[in-house]
């Protein structure tokens, strides 16, 4: 914009000295046609010689001068409001971009954290299913019997060992001890039944789960009522490798065996 205003200025000093002293620009001015201007045929004349002064009359000189200057000022002053318009359209187009790219980083940056939220989400449900499936893959269940009837060699205090097996899915119940362990951590029902003998006191006995804790009493009369029997049934929440067994806990000792007593234990839920 500045070359351009310097030129202007330029010629319009050349038109000035074209207008007023052509003798000195003859060689410069050739050819160039001004607006306004008119030529006489004639020479002017000086008035105190009478002789001709070889220069030309110009009609309303100033006129034609400000018709170009105010064409060029007009045309300057167009062209400065045009640049100025394509500079606040492009500072404007240039904001709405930057407006962009921030909306954008942030909305980046949101997909980014929700997607960091939702692989957590999913792999703490695929873990929980693992072990959802691992477990339910734990089928466990026993009832045991005593192959004796009478049971007569069991002392005060001590733990019943069923020895006739029935059922032992996931063998968690030992025959030789009489002591059942827990495979699986999880929700466990346990059921108790005994029969006292007649020619005996009545008996008491109760579940216990290692800690120990008595969780479940069952109790059956002898002589004073023949063929009583006594029953139990507790659900409790065992860990695992924790165990559960059947002990004496006060009166007689003996009980009926074969089918008429028997402990049954099994896997409601896993944990």
């Amino acid at each position: 914009m500045g070359s351009f205003v310097n030129e202007v200025c330029f010629f319009s000093c050349l038109f000035l000295l074209a207008m007023f002293r052509p003798g000195l620009l003859s060689g410069v001015t050739e050819g160039l046609e001004v607006p306004g201007r008119k030529h006489e045929t004639d020479n002017v004349v000086d008035r105190s010689s009478g002789a001709p002064c070889g220069c030309k009359t110009v009609d309303n000189p100033l006129s034609a001068l400000g018709t170009v200057l105010n064409s060029i000022c007009s045309a300057v002053e167009t062209n400065s409001n045009a640049a100025k318009a394509a500079e606040s359209k492009m500072a404007a187009m240039e904001a709405r971009v930057a407006s962009i790219e921030k909306e954008l980083e942030v909305k980046f940056e949101q997909c980014q954290t929700n997607l960091h939220v939702l692989l957590d989400h999913v792999t703490a449900n695929f873990s929980s299913f693992e072990d959802s499936l691992r477990a339910s893959k734990y089928q466990v269940g026993f009832t045991v019997r005593f192959s004796a009837d009478p049971v007569t060699n069991v002392g005060a205090n001590a733990i019943y060992q069923f020895n006739n097996v029935i059922t032992n899915v996931g063998n968690g119940y030992n025959h030789q001890t009489g002591v059942f362990t827990a495979p699986v951590a999880g929700l466990y029902a346990f059921h108790l039944n005994i029969m006292g003998t007649n020619e005996s006191p009545a008996v008491h006995l109760a579940i216990e789960k290692e800690g120990p804790e008595v969780i479940g009493h069952a109790w059956a009369e002898g002589s004073t009522d023949n063929y009583d029997q006594g029953s139990t049934t507790v659900v409790v929440s065992m860990q695992q490798g924790q165990q559960a067994w059947v002990r004496h806990q006060g009166g007689n000792t003996h009980i009926r065996g074969s089918n008429w007593s028997a402990f049954t234990g099994l896997l409601v839920q896993t944990q």
